[in-house]
């Protein structure tokens, strides 16, 4: 650990010491209202591991050592002895706290609308029973137990109170862990409204007791529209102002029966923070639930768009080659014609046919014919521009158009075609597939079906004349 964070972690703890040790002052009866070093030593484990037990145990020993030293223990050996007991008892108490949240609760059971109960069961109410069961019998040991106050009685004050900070304070830590708050000026401008109504309602319970009632509508207000990390800082906030105020007996709590005082106090408080917390951790998890779903929902848009972008490939390609079927080329030949007229470039046709392709399935069978068309088309694609379209339009009849290319590159990429087919070597079995191909080429001008037309009777031609040759008119 950083020395800077060991640092902080001391000092924070000994704060929150110093805080609850002038509020027991405050009020000299045997109640703690309010015990915050429980809460804030198990909020620092669940941020930062088990490790800082010691930094608390130091803290712990620095603040209550001097304080028991001068309020009633005087004898320095026996203040140093309790002191040390002190702090074992805060350090236990922490570390239960950590391990029963990390062993048997953990972050999932916010998920769940039984997480609550078993975090104030397990985490704010059995490690405050044993730590304090073992601070009151040393109490009870030394004779520093409270005038007129009976071991039960100490031990019972002691744990309500330690649970009441726990409960608080370590939702705060939790609301870190879940949702990992950034600074955010927007946010932060956001709690400005809420935090003055707070204000305000607090301040009101001196006048009106009654309004701190208005705390609890107010607090579901902040749960619902913030964070989990911002609505256990506002219920804490009010929590330890409520104690302040209810130690100086004032507020809406004061009672001549200072049991009772506590305990309206204390009911408040959780009351008011279970619900406040709950609705917090649940408007979170639908928060993740939404954007789960809203993550699932695009997933599956994409899938779907992917899906469809496929289908209309399939729909467009010719299953046994994988060229355009023929409406597919015919729509893409009249969109390129289109574009060719309207910026005035040049557009090539052609129309290819295998020669003799009737012999090689008689000779070699109809799976060496669909070999036969497929290394044809490959090497169409080898050999052409990938903006060049090429179609099966026949059984071994295939159309190819060549985008900005005037006829006498056209008759050049026919050629180059032409004598590229003649060299491939065709395997089947032991033997040896020779294949050429006549083209006819011709120029588009303003009618593809014209173009393709004169291509056509061109490639008739070139067959007429002996085959595996290029036909231009």
């Amino acid at each position: 650990m950083k020395p800077v964070d060991a640092f902080l972690i001391f000092i924070l703890y000994a704060l929150s010491s110093v805080i609850s040790l002038w509020v027991a002052e405050v009020n000299p009866r045997p109640l703690s209202l309010l015990w915050l070093p429980s809460g804030v030593g198990i909020a620092i484990l669940l941020l930062k591991g088990p490790r800082p037990w010691l930094i608390i145990w130091l803290a712990a020993f620095a603040i209550n050592t001097p304080y028991l030293y001068m309020n009633g223990l005087g004898s320095l050996p026996t203040a140093f002895f309790v002191g040390v007991g002190v702090a074992c008892c805060s350090a236990l108490e922490a570390l239960l706290g950590y391990y029963l949240f990390t062993r048997l609760v953990g972050l999932r059971a916010f998920e769940r609308s039984r997480g609550m109960f078993a975090f104030a069961l397990l985490i704010g109410l059995v490690p405050s029973l044993i730590a304090m069961f073992g601070l009151s019998a040393l109490y009870l040991y030394t004779n520093y137990l409270p005038d007129n106050s009976t071991f039960t009685e100490v031990w019972l004050a002691y744990t309500l109170a330690n649970t009441h900070s726990t409960i608080i304070i370590a939702p705060i830590a939790i609301g870190i862990l879940m949702q990992r708050p950034a600074p955010n000026r927007r946010e932060a401008k956001s709690w400005l409204g809420p935090g003055l109504l707070l204000v305000a309602v607090l301040l009101a319970t001196l006048r009106a007791p009654p309004t701190v009632y208005l705390l609890l509508p107010l607090l579901v207000w902040i749960a619902l529209g913030h964070s989990l990390f911002g609505t256990a800082i506002a219920n804490a906030s009010c929590a330890i102002i409520l104690s302040i105020f209810t130690a100086y007996d004032i507020g809406p709590f004061v009672n001549p029966d200072p049991w009772q005082e506590f305990l309206d106090m204390l009911l408040f408080n959780l009351s008011t923070g279970f619900t406040v917390i709950f609705l917090a951790t649940q408007q979170r998890n639908l928060a993740v639930a939404q954007q789960g779903l809203e993550r699932q929902v695009q997933e599956r848009t994409a899938q779907l768009q992917a899906a469809n972008l496929r289908l209309a490939e399939l729909a467009g390609t010719d299953e046994l080659t994988g060229a355009m079927n023929r409406r597919s080329f015919f729509t893409q030949a009249t969109a390129e014609l289109q574009t060719s007229q309207r910026h005035r470039r040049p557009l090539c046709a052609m129309i290819v046919d295998l020669d003799h392709f009737k012999e090689i399935n008689d000779r070699f069978g109809h799976n060496a014919g669909d070999i036969t068309l497929r290394t044809f088309y490959r090497c169409c694609r080898e050999e052409l521009r990938q903006g060049d379209l090429v179609g099966r339009i026949g059984g071994e009849e295939f159309a190819i158009l060549l985008p900005e290319t005037d006829f006498f590159h056209g008759v050049q990429v026919a050629e180059k075609l032409r004598a590229a087919v003649q060299a491939l070597h065709i395997r089947r079995d032991d033997q040896v597939i020779k294949l050429t191909v006549s083209i006819g080429v011709a120029e588009v001008c303003n009618e593809l079906d014209a173009a393709l037309r004169l291509a056509d009777e061109r490639l008739y031609a070139a067959k007429n004349n002996g085959r595996n040759q290029v036909g231009i008119g």
